[in-house]
Formats: structure tokens, sequence, C-alpha cells
């Protein structure tokens, strides 16, 4: 968008929190939630566990929420590793 070619932009919010200068405007509006998730390879399981530690380690800490929170994003699922 700073350089014209562009009017408006759509992504996911974190995307754009990220992306925002001072003369851009984020609109509050949203469209649909956007699923994230981590991809692993089959026959690695020692990432996989790893992976999920962390992840419960983050929920358990308030540090997930706090990251979620502060992207402005919202957690649809809660629960979850798979």
């Amino acid at each position: 968008m700073s350089s014209g070619r562009a009017a408006a932009y759509s992504t996911d919010s974190s995307i754009l929190n990220s992306m925002k200068t001072p003369d851009m405007m984020i609109l509050p509006e949203k469209f649909a939630p956007q699923d994230y998730g981590i991809a692993v390879r089959k026959d690695n399981n020692a990432l996989l566990q790893e992976l999920n530690k962390v992840i419960q380690q983050m929920k358990a800490s308030g540090e997930l929420e706090s990251l979620i929170k502060k992207n402005d994003l919202v957690d649809f699922h809660g629960e979850g590793e798979e």
C-alpha cells in the first residue's frame, strides 16, 4: 500500500498488526476466523513432542494467552494439539 499500488489489503489481524504504519488504519470488522497450525514431518516425533511440550508450558504460564491478546487473535479451539 505504501507504494500506492493498492488502497486496501485484507489478511489476518496478526499480519496486519505487524505491517501497520502510522498512516494506515485497521478496520475493526472481522470476516472469519483463521486457523493456524505447525507442520511437522511424520517421522519427526521428537520435534512433535517438543512442540507440544512448549505449547503446554506456554498455556500453563499464561504466555500463550498473552500473545493471543497482544496480537488481537481469538482462540477458537482452546484445547489442542492434534
